[in-house]
């Protein structure tokens, strides 16, 4: 950016991550308005939308879907006992009505 080279290893070595999370971290990146600025835009523009960091969101929306699977499960557990109670009122009365 200005005019410095670096290799993707001296990145590595100043950030302390391996290459995998440095890689993540920019594919991340990529779905953040910011990524969408040119340089100069970038250098000179204050974006008026903050965004909270990807993986930040990916862990949200990762403990909403556990709360609601809990939820599930939970309404899935009150559905079958209702429908044990069911099943033994109609066995019961199936058995009162059949004379064998």
């Amino acid at each position: 950016m200005h005019k410095f080279r670096r290799t993707v290893k001296d990145v590595i070595g100043v950030v302390k991550v391996c290459q995998t999370t440095l890689r993540k971290r920019l594919t991340e990146f990529e779905d953040t308005p910011t990524s969408q600025l040119t340089i100069d835009e970038f250098m000179r523009v204050d974006l008026e939308q903050e965004c909270d960091p990807p993986s930040f969101i990916a862990a949200q929306h990762k403990a909403k879907m556990q709360q609601l699977e809990q939820e599930l499960a939970r309404k899935l557990d009150d559905v079958e006992g209702e429908i044990s109670c069911y099943k033994d009122e109609i066995e019961t009365e199936l058995e009162r009505a059949d004379p064998n």
